[in-house]
């Protein structure tokens, strides 16, 4: 019986060591391609990630791989940054504002998916990274600061009541540089796209003796217009050309090649009033008012109107500032590099008397 019982035993113990031995000598699966994701380089400290009782936004870090294969990558040495974008988006470069915009040229009518405008800061900001993020982020946006929507690695994304309802911005402290971004989250289907673009912008050395722009100070390369019949001072691009109508008391910035003034910006003197153009817009049934606000631009108070034609979509709007009973209007139809020549015009802007 005990021979018996050590028999099984002894087979058991082979046929175990023998599965062993088949397993091991098998080939490994195959798993398909390894692939290994490296977070970004970045030339500056990493995001301190506060605690989850810090702040309620959603704090959703994103890493992707410094050089996305199949990618190019946009470089700006004179104003110090570059970035990687898909091979089949177009870039255009916005010499007047130190901006980079991408655009799907399928989409050839529609605005640019994303642009990024580099600055830099006329202040130092303190603190932790994302403590320095909003406070710039307020110091940009003033009265049409909304909330924070959320932290995106080295990126802060906040709601705006302006037309554009989302900016983000990126900064570095040591250079004290800063890129605005317009066009963020614009789309919810996109927002993969941009997260994989912007986690790609660096921050390098600006050029020696670059001229970049500064905000609210006078824009360098810029010339800088005054009227002494009107009373006001402004500065404005350079290739840009200046219009007056005497009669109509009005000032014309105008871009090169626009002739038909779509993308003109226009600047009047008691031609009309804020109260006049509200009655008037009320009375229009093809016409809607879609945002109420005011800016402080250069310590001056201005109330802005954001209109749109209900069957073109166009979007206009105006800018309103009363000065010794007088009214200035800065009117222009949105586009996004009007948008950011007209935000330097009204840093600039002046009364003289």
């Amino acid at each position: 019986m005990k021979l018996k019982y050590w028999a099984i035993i002894i087979l058991a113990t082979a046929a175990v060591c023998a599965g062993v031995f088949y397993y091991l000598n098998q080939p490994a699966p195959d798993l398909g391609p390894v692939v290994v994701h490296h977070a970004l380089k970045s030339e500056s400290p990493p995001t301190p990630q506060p605690s989850a009782s810090s702040s309620s936004a959603d704090i959703s870090a994103i890493s992707f791989p410094s050089a996305v294969e199949g990618w190019k990558t946009y470089t700006n040495s004179q104003y110090g940054f570059f970035v990687s974008y898909p091979d089949n988006l177009e870039v255009t470069e916005g010499k007047k504002d130190n901006s980079v915009s991408f655009s799907d040229p399928k989409y050839n009518d529609l605005p640019s998916i994303l642009t990024i405008s580099v600055e830099q800061s006329t202040k130092q900001y303190l603190g932790t990274q994302q403590q320095m993020l909003l406070a710039l982020a307020k110091d940009q946006l003033g009265g049409n600061f909304s909330s924070l929507r959320r932290y995106q690695g080295n990126e802060i994304i906040v709601d705006s009541l302006d037309i554009y309802g989302v900016h983000s911005y990126i900064y570095d402290s040591s250079l004290n540089l800063f890129a605005s971004i317009i066009g963020r989250d614009s789309a919810d289907d996109n927002n993969d796209l941009y997260n994989k673009i912007l986690s790609t912008f660096q921050f390098t050395q600006p050029q020696a003796g670059a001229s970049v722009t500064t905000s609210p100070s006078a824009v360098v390369g810029w010339k800088t217009y005054v009227s002494s019949d009107y009373g006001v001072e402004f500065d404005y691009p350079a290739d840009w050309t200046i219009g007056i109508d005497s009669y109509d008391q009005s000032i014309s910035i105008n871009e090169p090649g626009d002739d038909l003034g779509d993308g003109s910006i226009g600047i009047s003197k008691n031609l009309y009033t804020k109260e006049a153009v509200l009655a008037q817009i009320n009375q229009d049934p093809e016409v809607q008012i879609i945002g109420q606000t005011t800016e402080v631009y250069n310590n001056l108070n201005w109330s802005k109107v954001t209109t749109k034609e209900k069957a073109s979509g166009h979007i206009g709007i105006d800018y309103f500032n009363k000065k010794n009973n007088d009214t200035v209007t800065i009117a222009y139809f949105y586009y996004p590099t009007q948008e950011m020549v007209v935000k330097k015009v009204l840093n600039s802007f002046k009364f003289t008397k």
